[in-house]
């Protein structure tokens, strides 16, 4: 059975640069997409620096004699600097590589509504979305247009398939991209004057305020799409943000309905989850000469607006270093004694946390750790209740994940904008355009992570009898995904550019 609706949204934030949100967020979004295709999987890009979008635009590719798609794509865009750095990108011998950031231009400089000059990125939406323009917007590709993709109106306008685009054959057939734009942080002094203009904050029985009205844009945008996609089993939703708390990261926050809190072994990583549970959630009020000031504060704006934050879902030791422990014989692995330390203490503010919100204390109500943390994510009793956690060990258990660094597999599929399970049919382009040759090992290790152990049929030399770790996208997901899924993923992983040249030509 089919069903259009909004399943979860999912915020890949934390209050500090560097953490790794933009690498996770791509990797689990597509993966997810990749295990689940009757689902529709869209992906946000709401940071100015648009990392996000250009990886996904990216492409690397083998080409064929009589089939290179880039030379026939009809995509075209005024002439400019980026021109010159990408007729200057070395191409590796056999495959095409495309850059992201001269595609996303071409998405800037796509007019999707009729000469109002809306670009068919984040920047364009906000803008129709403002000016009630939204319905009106249409994109329709070139006639002479290699591409699979229709007319699309309203939000879908905005939206773009990578895939069937043409921009990265890539990427799974039911992702799909609504594009970051640098221009974005033009619109701030305009938002600024919008919210210090009178009665910014005033609402009116059945209205609400214009800064509701505001924040609530990329929520509107989600659940439109949910519902104009088409019919499949549900959507699922991934933002990435900047990790200030600026107002499209605002934005953010008001649209999910889930948060994923990516960390590093390190004290600046602490401090940031500290600074969230003020900053989102009211905990640990600062007070002081300055405590007047706190009543301005986001926590404070949202309470009294009567808007609801994500609950913290997930956290992410992200780029852990580990080794196998010897004491399990089954080949697991732990984290590294300092990362393992650092993370422990991040669990502990968060378990804290957790505790005071449950008792109505740290600038919280009584059982406001429902209101603040997902209690889904703990185990059930008999009777389907949750179990609380009784120290930082049982909350680490039930709420963090751990993402070991990936190494020259992350510079890779980043710089390729290809996924885990593309690494070896790409990896001669891959060494050519970076001089890389140990690619495969790291990715393989970065993947296990992400979906589990390969199965004994994939010839894993891993003890059958090993208890399966839980994955980064079990985590995020909050159950388990199929074995069928997991066989499928690690099938693909295992296949050649030979075995898919074989498959695509039937020999």
């Amino acid at each position: 059975m089919t069903e259009k609706s909004l399943k979860d949204v999912y915020l890949f934030w934390t209050n500090k640069g560097g953490v790794g949100k933009t690498t996770l967020c791509f990797h689990t979004a597509i993966t997810w997409a990749q295990a689940h295709p009757n689902q529709n999987v869209v992906m946000i890009d709401l940071d100015e620096q648009a990392n996000l979008s250009s990886t996904i635009l990216t492409e690397l590719r083998p080409t064929e004699p009589g089939n290179d798609r880039a030379a026939a794509s009809s995509r075209k865009r005024p002439r400019d600097a980026l021109d010159d750095d990408a007729s200057s990108t070395p191409q590796p011998a056999g495959f095409k590589y495309t850059s992201g950031a001269e595609q996303l231009r071409t998405l800037q400089n796509t007019d999707v509504s009729d000469g109002h000059y809306t670009s068919r990125t984040i920047m364009g939406y906000n803008q129709a979305d403002r000016d009630r323009l939204v319905s009106e917007c249409k994109y329709s590709p070139p006639a002479d247009a290699n591409t699979t993709s229709t007319t699309r109106e309203g939000v879908l306008a905005f939206l773009v398939n990578p895939h069937s685009e043409k921009f990265n054959v890539n990427m799974p057939a039911n992702l799909y991209l609504l594009s970051g734009d640098p221009r974005t942080m033009c619109l701030v002094p305009e938002i600024q004057a919008l919210l210090s203009a009178p009665g910014s904050l005033n609402r009116t029985p059945g209205r609400p305020c214009p800064f509701q009205v505001l924040l609530e844009s990329i929520k509107r945008f989600t659940k439109q799409v949910a519902k104009e996609l088409p019919a499949t089993d549900g959507t699922v939703v991934f933002i990435d943000c900047n990790p200030s708390l600026n107002i499209w990261t605002q934005m953010g926050l008001v649209a999910s309905t889930k948060l994923v809190l990516p960390v590093n072994a390190d004290d600046f990583s602490s401090q940031a989850l500290t600074n969230i549970l003020y900053s989102v959630y009211g905990m640990f009020p600062i007070g002081g000469p300055s405590a007047s000031l706190e009543k301005g504060m986001f926590h404070n704006v949202v309470k009294d607006l009567g808007m609801s934050m994500p609950k913290v879902h997930a956290v992410i030791h992200n780029k852990s270093r580990v080794v196998t422990d010897p004491t399990d014989g089954k080949g697991n692995v732990r984290k590294v004694s300092a990362f393992e330390a650092l993370g422990g203490r991040q669990a502990k503010i968060l378990f804290d946390a957790f505790e005071y919100a449950r008792e109505g204390i740290a600038g919280t109500s009584p059982n406001d750790h429902a209101r603040i943390f997902n209690l889904e994510q703990l185990p059930k009793d008999g009777q389907g209740r949750s179990i609380l956690p009784k120290d930082k060990s049982e909350f680490a258990k039930a709420f963090t994940g751990t993402m070991r660094d990936m190494f020259s597999c992350g510079v890779a599929t980043l710089h390729g904008g290809f996924p885990l399970w593309c690494t070896k049919r790409l990896r001669g382009g891959i060494k050519s355009n970076l001089n890389c040759t140990s690619v495969s090992n790291g990715a393989e290790s970065s993947f296990m992570d992400l979906i589990g152990q390969a199965r004994a049929t994939h010839e894993r030399k891993v003890a059958a009898s090993s208890a399966p770790p839980r994955t980064l996208l079990n985590l995020v997901k909050g159950s388990v995904v199929s074995e069928d899924a997991v066989s499928d993923l690690w099938r693909e992983f295992n296949c050649s550019s030979t075995d898919v040249r074989r498959a695509s030509t039937g020999s």
